[in-house]
């Protein structure tokens, strides 16, 4: 399994919800699958701004 640090996951998630970019999109243009970028988005919805920080996926 791959593994992506902090920052790399709080700018996926950014470029969806402030630049508006569609989860599609940003999966394929930074190489990851879209179930991950919908559950990073899901972590941070349930958890909070420290979820990068708890969670390593």
């Amino acid at each position: 399994m791959k593994k992506f640090d902090k920052e790399f996951k709080a700018n996926a998630v950014r470029l969806v919800r402030e630049e508006r970019m569609k989860i599609k999109d940003v999966a394929h243009d930074l190489g990851i699958g879209k179930s991950t970028l919908s559950y990073w988005l899901y972590l941070l919805q349930n958890w909070g701004k420290t979820t990068f920080y708890i969670f390593s996926t």
